[in-house]
């Protein structure tokens, strides 16, 4: 290997080269000339240079290595998060892994942790959003997929799901349409009652339109509940009634009802 090659070496701090063709290398510290092998085929090596070092100069040698070393993990940048690792950096790594963290990585979220409650928040959106039923937690493609995400989640059982965790999302949700809907100065109300076929049971509905303080149009559903007996004028106002007392929306705000 040439000696441009070698320069970034640290042996080359204690040496100069003396003549063009780089056979001969001279030791700083103490001006002694060391051969680097032959001139005629160019085959140089620092194997003489090192033993040099070694006998006659081991302390600076060492001190010379440590400054080098301390120099190369302080210009080195962070490892990313997520790899790609060098080969360094995983063995050091897995050096570094303890059997309480390998151990912890295999244990199963309780309901409690971040990731899970987070987890279990988005899994309560889906089933909301995209109407799907409680059971989805218990069809074993849908076990599967979600332990292929992420093994340490545990699924919520059906019955939390309907109990507990939806109720408590609907509350949350609900309060925050609330206090947007009680700063509007008007809110518009669109109303619909229809007969489900199957069934033959009666629903109705009842819907929110307002611009909010930042000029945007908010659009809520207030109501969807069964709607019993006969669809009187007076029991479809007392209906009204309940859902603007529920909400808390005054009268004096109602723009119109459709």
């Amino acid at each position: 290997m040439s000696y441009n090659s070698k320069k970034s070496s640290v042996v080359w701090d204690f040496y100069d080269v003396k003549y063009t063709d780089d056979s001969t290398a001279i030791c700083k510290l103490c001006n002694t000339e060391i051969s680097r092998g032959s001139a005629k085929d160019r085959r140089f090596s620092t194997s003489a240079l090192i033993t040099h070092l070694r006998s006659k100069h081991s302390s600076e040698l060492t001190s010379a290595e440590n400054d080098r070393k301390q120099h190369s993990s302080s210009s080195l940048p962070a490892a990313p998060a997520t790899g790609p690792f060098t080969g360094d950096q995983k063995r050091k790594r897995w050096a570094d892994t303890t059997l309480d963290d390998v151990l912890e990585k295999k244990q199963m979220w309780n309901r409690n942790h971040p990731s899970a409650v987070t987890a279990t928040k988005h899994l309560a959106e889906v089933i909301a959003i995209d109407l799907q039923p409680y059971s989805i937690v218990e069809n074993v493609g849908f076990q599967r997929y979600s332990r292929h995400l992420k093994p340490r989640y545990v699924l919520p059982s059906r019955r939390q799901l309907s109990e507990n965790i939806l109720p408590d999302m609907y509350v949350k949700l609900k309060d925050s349409v609330k206090k947007s809907i009680v700063k509007a100065k008007k809110v518009s109300f669109t109303t619909d009652i229809w007969t489900e076929t199957n069934t033959t049971n009666a629903f109705i509905g009842v819907s929110a339109h307002w611009i909010s303080q930042d000029w945007e149009r908010k659009f809520a559903v207030l109501c969807c509940e069964s709607f019993s007996g006969c669809h009187t004028g007076e029991k479809i106002a007392a209906k009204f009634d309940s859902v603007l007392s529920d909400w808390g929306i005054q009268k004096e705000v109602c723009h119109v009802v459709m």
